[in-house]
This record gives structure tokens, sequence and C-alpha cells, in this order.
């Protein structure tokens, strides 16, 4: 099961020359001697909702006339909160323009809002891994996706009570990397930071992790590679939810 290794204060990963340990109990400040705490992110680690996501920026893209896009080009395009979605879907023509970019996110937030439901399922073991986890841990997930949608994604998604918090973009907050949101999950759970890990399938989480003094684990059913998350600070690498 997945975090399993934390109970015996020691978590490893496979690095291409040796097998590399972070030690819990060793590298957390005096008086945090064990991870209290999980925050996940949702797109690419709790769920794969590319496809939902795709429609979403599509419908947004046929209203103006402008090209659609694969899954292959919403993932290169995500992490970064709807905006800078909607700016990298858009034609280079009008992505320079700030009221066009707005006018556009206007109109993917009311197309998203009839897509992002789509994604009904997690990855497979995900439910069962973090329904496990909730029993020692206290669990979050936080995301750069509307706030809104994390919350009802969660709800559909797991079993009520599996997260104490699930957070997305809110206003007047920044988005990750910045590490505010993390902090402020950290202090409604009672932990702090050292004590959290940070669960995520891209860069963008590993250094949000890093950046709020939180365990930074990647996962590798993302959408980024185990290269990219190990270059951007990963200590873990897990495989799949049943580790």
């Amino acid at each position: 099961m997945i975090f399993t290794k934390f109970a015996r204060n020691r978590l490893c990963k496979i690095d291409k020359s040796a097998r590399v340990c972070y030690n819990v109990g060793r590298n957390q400040p005096r008086g945090t001697d064990m991870i209290k705490a999980i925050i996940f992110d949702l797109d690419g680690t709790v769920a794969d909702t590319i496809s939902a996501i795709r429609e979403g920026v599509n419908m947004t893209m046929e209203q103006f006339g402008y090209p659609t896009h694969t899954d292959a080009d919403i993932r290169c395009f995500i992490n970064h909160g709807a905006r800078e979605l909607i700016r990298q879907a858009l034609p280079e023509s009008v992505s320079a323009d700030p009221a066009r970019v707005d006018e556009a996110l206007d109109v993917y937030q009311g197309m998203y809002d009839q897509t992002y439901t789509h994604t009904n399922l997690c990855y497979d073991g995900m439910v069962e891994a973090m329904c496990a986890l909730k029993e020692k841990y206290a669990l979050a997930i936080l995301s750069n996706k509307q706030d809104r949608m994390v919350k009802g994604l969660a709800a559909q998604l797991l079993p009520a009570g599996t997260v104490k918090i699930a957070q997305g973009q809110i206003e007047g907050v920044p988005t990750k990397p910045d590490p505010t949101a993390v902090w402020e999950i950290c202090r409604t759970l009672g932990v702090a930071p050292e004590g959290c890990a940070f669960v995520g399938d891209s860069d963008v989480d590993m250094m949000t992790a890093i950046n709020a003094g939180c365990l930074p684990v990647g996962v590798s059913w993302g959408y980024r590679s185990e290269e990219v998350l190990l270059k951007a600070g990963a200590k873990v690498i897990v495989q799949h939810p049943e580790e």
C-alpha cells in the first residue's frame, strides 16, 4: 500500500546509480518524528482528468472558431491554473492579448462546468489506497483547478470523509508552486509542513512541496516522466498506489 514505508520512518526510490533513501525522522526538525499528513494533487495523481479538460477546452476553441487540441496538447498546457491553460490553448495571434484570454477563460469556465464531472473514476487502486491512508494520516487535496470543481470531483470520486480538505484555485491565493495554500492546509490540519508529504505527478507539485518544506513524493502514472519529477526534487517515486 502506498506510504506503508512511512511506518518504518524510511522511504526509498531507485536512482540510476544507487538506492537513495530519505530518512523522515532524521531530516525533519526536532520534535517531528514522522509524517502526519499527506496532501495530494488531483489531476494526474488521484484521477486522469485530461479527457474532461480537453472537452471543455475544445468546446471553447470551437465557439471562437479556433483550432482544437489533443490530449497530448492538454497535458502540456496544464498545471498552472485555468487561465494559463486557456492562454496556451489559444492561437499565438491572440494569446498575448490579456483581454482575449480573459474572454476565452470566461467561456471555458462555463464549458468545463459542463464536462468536469465526466471524470468519474480514480486511477486504479487510488480509492483503496487513500481510504487505508486516512486511518493513519490526515489527507487533503490541493489543485490549481477551480476550487468549486476540485470540491465537486473529490466528492464524486472518493467516499465521504476520505480527505479533510479539498481545495482548488481561490481568488487572492497564489497557485502552486507558491507554498501559501500548502501552509494554510497544514495549519488547518494542525501539522507542521515538515510533517507533511506532498504527492503529485508534475514538476510543479515537486516544487510546491520543496517551497513549502514538505516531503516531495512523485507518482509515475501521471502526466510527467520520472525524470522530470526527479529533476524537480522528488525524494520518492511511487510506481503504483498499491505500493
